[in-house]
């Protein structure tokens, strides 16, 4: 089983003010929980030339910290850089992160795992159920990253819900086994929209309800793609902050940060004051 470690300050690199322009350090006194390192496969790897933008790394950190039972929904174009934002996170915290894009023909179980048949060399073939990478990230602890969601049917994600709530997942197809959710169980999901579609209709809209549970933090990206030879920038310019299930914005502490009225939906009002 894999290890917790709380990561301070001094374990991540400086933060580009958007506002400023200028670098800036974490306080020491920062913490975030990750993992002891290891030789997981599902540790991504980091480019140590990537640059966190401020804002988005408070935000994301923010949610990893404290998911209150949502998932973070990341919306921006093609290239604006949703996965490597997480990826690059998780791999400074030794985070494993489980991956898998959605398309209209993925169906919940590609989530949970199917019984295969396994045929080894001079063995009877034989049947074995294969994890998949949700069963997988709530057995050990990860992320489970879904990336393009809203290509996907809704209605085969709100089997999320129940599991983002703490509740066993049961895979039928395993004798009915039960999984618990790990400590460290996260889900995050990409998508080109915030949950409402597009005019040419391949983007789906969620009209499951299941953007409740998938879509408490919003990030807007510029769409601006990296460039060979140049830095790897954390290009999502703006997040609204994580809501409790109060509809209070809070800050890395879990203190309501000012003007973060319950039930208002206007973006990110005040600055934590330990960053």
């Amino acid at each position: 089983m894999l290890q917790t470690k709380l990561y301070t300050g001094s374990d991540f690199p400086e933060l580009l003010d958007e506002t400023s322009g200028k670098f800036i350090k974490l306080p020491e006194k920062f913490s975030l929980e990750g993992f002891e390192p290891s030789q997981n496969p599902m540790v991504p790897m980091v480019h140590k030339d990537y640059v966190f933008t401020k804002n988005l790394f408070r935000d994301v950190a923010l949610f990893l910290a404290r998911p209150h039972g949502h998932a973070l929904w990341l919306a921006g174009p093609t290239g604006s850089g949703k996965t490597s934002v997480i990826t690059e996170l998780a791999g400074r915290l030794n985070y494993p992160v489980y991956s898998i894009t959605c398309n209209s023909r993925m169906e919940f179980d590609d989530l949970v795992g199917r019984p295969m048949v396994i045929s080894k060399p001079g063995e009877q073939p034989s049947v074995k159920f294969i994890y998949g990478p949700l069963a997988r990230a709530m057995k050990s602890g990860g992320i489970l990253l879904l990336n393009e969601v809203d290509l996907c049917d809704p209605a085969q994600l709100s089997g999320l819900n129940d599991v983002l709530e703490g509740r066993p997942l049961t895979i039928t197809q395993n004798g009915g086994e039960q999984i618990q959710p790990h400590p460290m169980f996260r889900v995050v999901v990409t998508a080109n929209s915030a949950g409402n579609g597009d005019e040419t209709g391949r983007i789906q809209r969620d009209r499951n309800g299941n953007r409740d549970k998938t879509g408490r933090v919003q990030c807007d990206c510029n769409g601006n793609g990296n460039q060979a030879g140049r830095k790897h920038y954390g290009k999502c310019s703006r997040v609204q902050a994580h809501r409790d299930p109060d509809h209070r914005k809070r800050d890395c502490n879990g203190t309501a940060l000012r003007g973060c009225e319950p039930g208002r939906q206007s973006g990110y009002h005040g600055r934590c004051p330990h960053q």
